[in-house]
């Protein structure tokens, strides 16, 4: 919808703890600069239930590498996120989740950037 495609995996650590790796492509514009890039991140999250489902807090770190004409940049974020997951009969789950994160940019010939900010989350999932 905004042009990021993400991609997350989740591995269990315990009755209630798992750790997660994600990836991200990025394509949009601004102004007249079209942007290419990637992300990879980690992240723990915890849930308040059992069996990998219902509520959850979680917590992830990015970099994201992005190239637009002739200059290119470097982001890194961090997230804190709450969230309710549902897990459904055939192995398909839904998650939603709202938190706050904080991004800090640099790009080539610009002063470096950031800030805090909303995190939204809406997912679909298949677990086996």
């Amino acid at each position: 919808m905004f042009g990021i495609i993400n991609g997350q995996y989740e591995k269990p650590l315990g009755n209630q703890d798992s750790l997660l790796v994600s990836g991200s492509f990025y394509s949009f514009k601004v102004l007249d600069l079209s942007y290419t890039g990637f992300g990879i991140g980690g992240g723990y999250r915890k849930y308040f239930d059992e069996d990998f489902e219902g509520f959850f807090g979680q917590g992830t770190a990015e970099i994201a590498f992005a190239k637009a004409a002739d200059i290119s940049g470097t982001a890194f974020g961090f997230t804190g996120l709450a969230g309710y997951k549902w897990v459904f009969s055939k192995g398909f789950t839904t998650e939603a989740g709202i938190g706050a994160g904080y991004t800090s940019s640099n790009i080539e010939g610009y002063n470096a950037w950031g800030g805090f900010g909303l995190a939204l989350r809406l997912a679909l999932g298949y677990t086996w």
